[in-house]
């Protein structure tokens, strides 16, 4: 083999197994988030029974619940507990104060996050 074909050989070879360890630091990356975000997920959903363990309680069953997420630039998560249900609508403020101080006892246990409390009229 020719000095010129060797070296086009060796070249096209790093190049390859550039891609292949490139390519399975990925795979390694996306099963760390995979892992991480399945913490949260399992994280969020405990919150969401508490809240509506809570709302159950008190007799509002069968309450509507949603728990949205942003993340801020600093990392830290920001929730928002969107709750409704029809006796919901008709409590004035300072019963829907209250609410939302029972409902913010528990945190979501993630360090640095936060947590709003809406209540969505019919």
């Amino acid at each position: 083999m020719d000095k010129k074909t060797m070296v086009v050989v060796t070249f096209g070879l790093i190049i390859i197994l550039s891609c292949v360890a490139g390519i399975k630091a990925k795979g390694a990356s996306n099963r760390l988030n995979d892992i991480s975000n399945d913490y949260y997920k399992a994280i969020e959903q405990s919150y969401v029974k508490s809240v509506r363990d809570k709302l159950d309680e008190r007799g509002y069953n069968n309450a509507g619940i949603s728990l949205t997420k942003v993340v801020d630039e600093a990392g830290a998560f920001e929730y928002t507990v969107a709750i409704h249900h029809r006796r919901i609508d008709r409590m004035d403020e300072f019963q829907r104060q209250q609410l939302s101080d029972i409902i913010t006892v528990d945190k979501v246990a993630v360090d640095g996050s936060s947590i709003c409390v809406e209540y969505i009229e019919y």
